[in-house]
């Protein structure tokens, strides 16, 4: 069901005036949970590097200038460009980077120079991350023989974030829900329900619960949900805590439970889960 909404979205978002075809992936970080400070810099190559952040807070300075990053915060750098980042040292960050080279067709009628130290908030953040996920595979899973496709996702992950992009800023009540979904995010062991998460963006539990479907095209349940398996999966790799002391960390009252809950999530049992973490050590 989900893989189907995401691709209906992708189906209406891709009615934007024609893009030359003119785009070479050159690689795609997958997902990446720096330990702590990163820098890019990609002298005397014409690689542009499409900067995308899932999770966490940190900041960015490209060039000399600053940017606080959050979920969904999408930068293009550009192949002179410097950039380095940093975030707290408690603080699960995720983020993506599409590199890839632009041909002078491509950069004239996408007019790519706009973008340049123009951040924006991307409003289909959900798409780009299954897009971006999938992009990964093909080039690690299928080699030489996934370029053209590779190209082509590339160009509609770029497509994506022009069109967001050009929809300008969002609106106060979506920035809002985004800073209390952070919350959630950050501390999924607390007790939440949908009416502190609504009371904590200011909104009605029906108010919020529409907009927040529609921000993350997920319920605010299943986003919890999602949260605490993914602390979860933190914790499995970082410490020694038995499945049971981080089933009751992160709030359960049933051991049985998480792990049949993390299973769904995860495709394997936490215990399972541990063991090919540290198999590829």
């Amino acid at each position: 069901m989900a893989v189907r909404i995401y691709f209906a979205l992708l189906a209406h978002l891709l009615k934007h005036p024609d893009m030359d075809s003119e785009l070479s992936v050159r690689h795609s970080s997958g997902l990446n949970y720096p330990v702590g400070n990163w820098d890019w810099y990609s002298p005397g190559r014409p690689h542009f590097n499409l900067w995308i952040s899932y999770s966490g807070t940190g900041v960015l300075t490209v060039d000399g200038e600053k940017f606080d990053v959050s979920p969904g915060f999408a930068l293009l750098l550009h192949p002179e460009d410097s950039a380095h980042g940093r975030k707290p040292g408690d603080v699960a960050f995720c983020n993506t980077a599409l590199h890839f080279v632009a041909g002078d067709s491509l950069r004239k009628e996408a007019s790519l120079d706009r973008f340049r130290l123009r951040p924006t908030q991307l409003r289909h953040l959900s798409v780009i991350y299954e897009l971006m996920r999938y992009l990964e595979n093909l080039f690690t899973a299928a080699g030489a023989a996934a370029v053209p496709e590779c190209d082509a996702l590339g160009a509609q992950v770029l497509k994506i974030f022009i069109r967001d992009w050009e929809l300008g800023p969002e609106e106060p009540v979506d920035a809002r829900i985004r800073r209390q979904s952070e919350t959630v995010r950050k501390h999924p062991e607390r007790v939440w329900t949908v009416s502190r998460m609504a009371e904590g963006a200011g909104l009605s539990v029906s108010q919020f619960t529409r907009r927040f479907s529609k921000l993350f095209h997920t319920s605010p349940n299943v986003f919890l949900i999602q949260a605490r398996i993914r602390k979860a999966r933190d914790l499995l790799r970082e410490s020694t805590l038995s499945v049971s002391e981080i089933s009751d960390i992160l709030g359960y009252r049933d051991v049985a439970f998480f792990s049949r809950q993390f299973k769904a999530m995860a495709g394997v049992s936490p215990k399972a889960f541990r063991l090919h973490s540290f198999g590829r050590e």
